[in-house]
């Protein structure tokens, strides 16, 4: 009995697995956004756990298809020719290899015949589950296929392509036209959430890579204050850099606890001309920000 006590003590709670620093309060004006299927809890606190690959589920597959073949009239098959790999030392049956080279047998007539029935297959456009194991980031990127028309048209989880190798990397999000307005098209399919979970990518991979993410992204993508945080954005460089005014900041409507999550300084209001009347009037003439925290601003 003891034991047992001693083992259960030894497991971890939920805030134990998930830090608390990590955890916010939600706006009533947020939705709620699922997590997407392989977006655990241990996904999310541990960004080191090797992803359990698997193949892409055949629903996503078929829709790919779909726009493949009936919106694009396009192809599978490739028409740049890959590398044919070096051939391999014959091994002997004793298990080592052999002083002299044989070369791998195959059956001619086979490998001719599943060509031919690939290549048949491909251009009558079925939909088969042998087609959808073929579809990997270049067949999406040579039928131009974007983030865009994944997920709008598609209607494809991003995390399933993660989840099939078929996108792993941020560059091969590039590779799809990636911009922000992605994160924000359809949240169940594609969120900043699964950006920083799945690709470890965030504000500084963007402006690394240099992929814009101004004001009008932010606008026109209704981003959350707390999405802009899970990103570790900052208004710091927008402001310096004249890319965001008073209007804008206005427009955005983000309460000033959120601007100051997002890099806001006192000094910054200056550059915005921002006075202390205009910061709190109430809207829609003023900013209606608190004076208590307007307050804890000047002091920083």
């Amino acid at each position: 009995m003891c034991h047992s006590a001693e083992m259960q003590d030894r497991v971890k709670s939920p805030y134990e697995l998930v830090p608390t620093e990590s955890l916010r309060f939600q706006s009533i004006d947020e939705p709620i956004v699922p997590l997407t299927p392989i977006q655990s809890v241990s996904s999310v606190t541990s960004k080191q756990k090797t992803m359990v690959s698997r193949e892409l589920d055949e629903e996503s597959g078929k829709k790919i298809l779909d726009y493949i073949y009936d919106e694009m009239n396009g192809s599978l098959i490739s028409k740049k020719k890959k590398r044919k790999p070096l051939a391999k030392p014959g091994i002997a049956d004793n298990g080592h290899k052999n002083a002299f080279y044989i070369p791998e047998q195959k059956n001619s007539v086979t490998t001719t015949s599943t060509s031919i029935f690939d290549r048949i297959s491909d251009s009558l456009g079925l939909k088969t589950t042998s087609n959808v194991a073929k579809i990997d980031l270049d067949t999406l990127v040579n039928n131009e296929m974007t983030l865009e028309i994944l997920i709008e048209d598609c209607e494809i989880p991003i995390s399933n392509l993660r989840q099939a190798n078929i996108v792993s990397t941020f560059q091969d999000l590039m590779a799809l036209g990636f911009t922000p307005m992605d994160l924000t098209r359809d949240r169940k399919l594609f969120n900043v959430g699964t950006l920083k979970t799945l690709f470890d990518a965030d504000y500084k991979t963007m402006r690394k890579y240099n992929v814009p993410i101004d004001i009008e992204h932010i606008m026109k993508g209704k981003f959350f204050a707390s999405e802009l945080q899970t990103l570790g954005f900052t208004f710091e460089h927008m402001i310096q850099e004249k890319g965001i005014g008073r209007s804008q900041l206005h427009a955005l409507n983000f309460s000033l606890s959120d601007l100051i999550n997002l890099g806001l300084e006192y000094h910054h209001l200056r550059i915005l001309d921002i006075t202390k009347k205009r910061a709190l009037s109430p809207r829609p003439d003023g900013f209606g920000w608190d004076k208590e925290t307007y307050e804890l601003l000047k002091m920083t």
